[in-house]
């Protein structure tokens, strides 16, 4: 806690942060894209989604689907929505030198200023893909397990994103230097979907930065034995999750 402390009082008196318009605004960007996800490249997946056999038929009671039956149930390009263009998603690239740490908010610290997404949520039979459209962004995440454990994970998941509902985040650009934001967090309601459901809200801005705010939503649906999880921008999020979860569960 000390050292956070002298981080954020060095990051208050301006040293070792970003400066000018430019750099600002390709921190802004980094953070949108390193902290929920690397989208890798910006033109869509060949396959999009498309031409390939047909999924199983969903059964709420069945066996857990692969992650390769999984791969057959997220959207394409197309059905995220018009313009939508899909990304593979490089959940473990560190292609960014992008890292974070949130001094005043002990249950997010050890994930180092990112959503735990992936590290709570596990890395087995999952599936995903990344969408931009313009400056939107969007992450689709599917998980096939048993009901109960995937209930437990999604509960811990949204457990620890509403831990601390207002924290300070720090992030370092490397050679750029280090940038200060007020982050509060918050559940909100999922409208519209039958079964569990989980929403969340992130909001964080920088003081001294107008038009710094930034928004991210994470909502996750649970039905029988696939959990349907969307994270980026509000807009996008609330557009594309009727559809993800129709087609994840048809």
């Amino acid at each position: 806690m000390h050292e956070g402390k002298e981080r954020r009082a060095a990051t208050r008196d301006g040293a070792g942060r970003p400066r000018g318009p430019g750099v600002r605004d390709a921190a802004r960007a980094l953070v949108g894209l390193a902290l929920f996800a690397s989208l890798v490249g910006c033109t869509a997946d060949g396959n999009d989604g498309q031409g390939r056999a047909a999924p199983p038929r969903f059964d709420a009671t069945a066996s857990p689907f692969t992650a390769e039956e999984l791969r057959h149930r997220l959207l394409s390009g197309a059905e995220a929505g018009n313009g939508v263009e899909r990304s593979d998603l490089d959940e473990g690239s560190g292609s960014l030198s992008v890292q974070g740490s949130t001094p005043d908010c002990e249950e997010r610290a050890q994930y180092e200023g990112r959503l735990p997404v992936v590290d709570l949520m596990g890395t087995t039979r999952t599936a995903a893909a990344g969408y931009r459209h313009g400056k939107e962004l969007l992450v689709q995440r599917l998980y096939s397990d048993e009901p109960a454990a995937l209930m437990t994970r999604t509960q811990a998941l949204f457990t620890t994103l509403t831990a601390c509902p207002r924290y300070t985040q720090i992030i370092s650009f490397g050679d750029e230097g280090t940038a200060e934001y007020d982050v509060r967090a918050q559940r909100v309601e999922v409208a519209g979907m039958t079964g569990p459901t989980y929403g969340y809200l992130e909001t964080k801005s920088q003081a001294d930065v107008p038009g710094s705010t930034t928004a991210t939503k994470v909502v996750a649906v649970l039905r029988g034995r696939v959990a349907v999880l969307l994270q980026g921008t509000p807009a996008m999020v609330d557009r594309a999750l009727a559809p993800a979860v129709r087609k994840a569960t048809s």
